[in-house]
């Protein structure tokens, strides 16, 4: 995904210092008149840097491609994106004081949006959400802008400013459901999925754990060198994850190796789970035993080598842990 930054070319007269809370994320559409969209943010991007531009800014600009070119930093606001109601102050509140403006790339209000603009705005407008606490919800302030600042979302032809104006951007072609859905898609956390070790083959078990360690897991190593049978290695895990969602180890021995596994239960209880053989080499154990619905319980892993006459080399284990 393309992201540009223009500031440093754009006139001192087109903004100014940010004062007031970000509390407004407003979509407006270009309509510059030029034959594409992607001409049509070329066209806006040359405007917001030109010494001849009287007064038309925004903070980001949205290309047809999901190209994103920050015009403004937060810390700016545009003169003038959208400014007051037909009242005026000190009854209303000026928008562009309390907003980040989007300008969405449309030649005309015929021009379709496209695909990758819904998503690339539905992008940045959340990170714009989660960064100033704006909730996901649509604002229209036709009838005014009044006090107390509101937060969500608008655009330009449900404000007050707009109505004043006679402004339609972004238009009859916008779809405020698509965009809203797309929106709250990227708020929304991933679903969680506690059971999925109950559903899952084993091959499904290493897929899914090997995908899971990359992402989340926490990871344990230790390297056992003796094998006497009364001297077992714990793997405690710490900080303790209010749930433990799974367990991998990888053993590797320099030579051939039993390694007895169990698991730790948090009232101390050994749960067995067997011995593991290792003939001169690796390999990996999915300690995900659906048999023991106690894998919520767990404190840590057993690993004891078994006693085996002449063969004390020494075995690297690794543990990760995948929990919330």
């Amino acid at each position: 995904m393309i992201t540009e930054t223009i500031f440093s070319n754009v006139p001192h007269h087109l903004y100014a210092f940010r004062t007031k809370p970000i509390r407004i994320v407003i979509i407006h559409a270009t309509r510059g008149g030029t034959s594409s969209s992607g001409w049509e943010y070329i066209a806006t991007k040359n405007w917001f840097t030109s010494p001849n531009n009287p007064g038309a800014m925004a903070s980001r600009i949205i290309g047809p491609n999901g190209e994103h070119c920050i015009a403004l930093p937060d810390s700016r606001i545009p003169q003038w994106s959208a400014g007051y109601g037909s009242i005026g102050p000190p009854t209303e509140y000026l928008l562009d004081d309390y907003a980040i403006s989007y300008e969405v790339a449309q030649p005309n209000n015929d021009t379709p949006f496209t695909d990758a603009q819904y998503e690339r705005l539905a992008i940045e407008a959340a990170k714009d959400c989660k960064t100033y606490g704006i909730p996901a919800v649509l604002l229209d302030s036709r009838g005014g802008q009044f006090y107390p600042v509101p937060a969500g979302i608008t655009r330009h032809d449900r404000t007050a400013n707009g109505v004043k104006l006679g402004k339609s951007d972004p238009g009859k072609m916008w779809d405020d459901n698509r965009f809203m859905t797309l929106l709250k898609s990227k708020l929304s956390p991933p679903p969680v999925q506690e059971d999925w070790f109950d559903m899952a083959t084993e091959e499904e078990l290493r897929t899914i754990i090997r995908e899971e360690i990359d992402k989340t897991a926490t990871r344990f190593s230790l390297v056992l060198t003796d094998n006497i049978p009364i001297s077992p290695t714990v793997f405690k895990i710490e900080p303790q994850p209010s749930r433990t969602s799974g367990i991998w180890i990888s053993l590797m021995a320099a030579g051939d190796a039993d390694i007895e596994t169990a698991w730790v239960l948090r009232d101390g209880t050994k749960v067995d789970l067997g011995v593991t053989q290792i003939l001169g080499g690796g390999v990996e154990v999915c300690a995900l035993d659906k048999s023991h619905p106690q894998i919520d319980l767990i404190d840590g892993i057993y690993l004891r080598r078994v006693y085996v006459p002449g063969h004390a080399k020494p075995v690297t284990a690794v543990m990760y842990v995948i929990g919330s």
